[in-house]
């Protein structure tokens, strides 16, 4: 009885399919099995006894990061464990989301909250069904069958019933190829941002940080992670900040070690041109022919940008305030302050929120890429949450973030970290052009009758 069932789109994506020509096939009879693993209390462990575990969310991120592990007890770690070349479908809230399980995401335990779609048909490439399945048919087919008040679900007989078209093996393979070309960017992406990241810490002389450098005042070792950790602060060093969670001293021990560094470090605005974010203004959301792609903060860590908006092009007053360049480093201020990002030649001209903090390095003195890679580190992370401010929501002004400090190394040992961090932005933004290039070539194959 609910009308999203009966949607117009749904309708027409049937419509298209009916008439289209091709030869049509239930995804169920496609696949080996498309299962969740169902609900069961969690219980979590060391890294030794577990398995990192992400969340529906978390899988869709370009750099997907667990703090949690999942037990091997009771073989919960396997039960919720994904296999490489699977199809993940997000079941709860934002539904119907597509991700290809490569090989860093197969490392991971996943959430209930994905549907697995694990594919049989060697005639059928899992590459092909995961473009058609992204496409806006195979997505108004996928959340029509969604059920919920709040928040929304989506169980695997919804799925399995789904119509497929089969088109001639030649243009299965070549958008299937296109699919797996833009994943193999995503992969070499990151493996670039990895080795970035062992360059900066052998590089700079500097331990991977984490809380047990840090001094409390309990006696180490230190408690357990989640028990109390208490601290001192000299009435001297409070200044204007009476909120605890700015004085804890996490930061201030990874300034420390920097200190103790090959490099000493200085304030970011000693880098910078300039660190900025616009103002708030009236938005004027139009079709994507019309207007200019508008960045969000929640789309920075994600693989793709999924339900990117587009401001009218028409409103350049505004639009002019909160456009971005390539080789800005983009971090979120808002929120769930501290996500970064990097703009690439691609997204050169887009518009962002002035929930996004804007970093412009001065160049050619110093690197952006070596900037964004730092904020990345827990070095730049920890300074970033202890100048968070705001009760309900989280809020980073742009000077705050000009006071973080951050090593001041000669330019070659900047380009030897931070171009690698370019050009894996780079190959990101590649891939999400490669990847819709293959989802709107089959939407044009599919709609060619009409």
């Amino acid at each position: 009885m609910d009308a999203g069932y009966h949607s117009s789109d749904s309708e027409q994506a049937q419509r298209i399919l009916q008439e289209c020509g091709y030869e049509l096939h239930e995804l169920g009879n496609l696949c080996d099995s498309i299962s969740y693993p169902g609900r069961f209390k969690r219980i979590y462990a060391s890294r030794e006894h577990g398995r990192p575990f992400l969340t529906a969310s978390m899988m869709m991120r370009f750099r997907p990061e667990s703090g949690v592990n999942l037990a091997n007890l009771q073989g919960q770690a396997e039960k919720c464990a994904v296999q490489k070349d699977s199809i993940l479908i997000t079941r709860s809230g934002s539904v119907g989301r597509c991700v290809l399980v490569g090989d860093r995401l197969a490392q991971f335990a996943i959430s209930d909250d994905a549907l697995r779609v694990r594919v049989q048909s060697l005639e059928i490439p899992t590459g092909y069904l995961y473009a058609f399945l992204s496409t806006w048919i195979g997505q108004a087919l996928l959340t029509k069958s969604q059920y919920g008040s709040a928040v929304k679900h989506l169980e695997p007989h919804h799925a399995t019933s789904i119509p497929v078209p089969v088109l001639p093996l030649s243009d299965l393979q070549e958008i299937a190829d296109r699919v797996q070309a833009a994943y193999s960017l995503r992969e070499k992406a990151n493996s670039l941002l990895d080795d970035a990241t062992t360059t900066f810490y052998t590089g700079f002389d500097l331990p991977p940080f984490d809380e047990s450098l840090v001094s409390y005042l309990s006696p180490k070792p230190h408690p357990p992670s989640g028990a109390l950790r208490s601290f001192a602060v000299s009435s001297a060093d409070i200044g204007n900040r009476l909120d605890a969670s700015y004085h804890v001293p996490i930061a201030e021990t990874a300034v420390s070690a920097m200190e103790s560094g090959r490099y000493k470090p200085i304030a970011m605005e000693q880098i910078c041109s300039r660190i900025f974010h616009p103002g708030r203004f009236k938005r004027n959301y139009v079709s994507e022919r019309h207007g200019v792609p508008f960045m969000q903060g929640s789309h920075i860590p994600l693989m793709r940008p999924f339900g990117l908006k587009y401001l009218a092009r028409s409103d350049e007053r505004n639009i002019s305030q909160c456009r971005i360049s390539s080789r800005w480093v983009l971090m979120t201020c808002s929120g769930t302050v501290g996500r970064v990002g990097m703009v690439s030649s691609l997204a050169d001209g887009w518009a962002a929120s002035q929930h996004i903090v804007r970093f412009v390095a001065k160049e050619p003195e110093y690197n952006p890429g070596y900037l964004a890679l730092f904020l990345m580190t827990p070095y730049g992370q920890h300074q970033v949450t202890s100048k968070v401010y705001g009760a309900v929501v989280d809020e980073l002004t742009s000077d705050d973030a000009s006071r973080i400090m951050i090593p001041d190394p000669p330019r070659e040992i900047q380009d030897a970290v931070g171009n690698p961090v370019i050009k894996a932005f780079e190959y990101k933004d590649r891939a999400n052009l490669l990847e819709d290039d293959a989802i709107h070539a089959l939407e044009d194959r599919l709609t060619m009758q009409e």
